[in-house]
């Protein structure tokens, strides 16, 4: 299971094996709704971009666990 949440240095996913944490990953961005899809071992997370950056409506970041 994963959890994304606020944490005090920014957004995080916890990553749980039934009921016991297993992994935190700092987050580059908040997630979109809808915006993370796990696969295997791999999570994709879809992030709003970033006003200065106007190329692109959306920046899909990559991590393995």
């Amino acid at each position: 299971m994963w959890r994304f949440r606020d944490a005090n240095n920014g957004p995080v996913a916890d990553i749980f094996r039934d009921t016991v944490m297993v992994q935190q990953l700092a987050l580059p961005c908040s997630p979109l709704p809808r915006g993370a899809h796990v696969s295997g071992r791999w999570l994709i997370l879809a992030c709003a971009d970033s006003p200065d950056r106007s190329d692109r409506d959306v920046v899909l970041y990559r991590f393995r666990f």
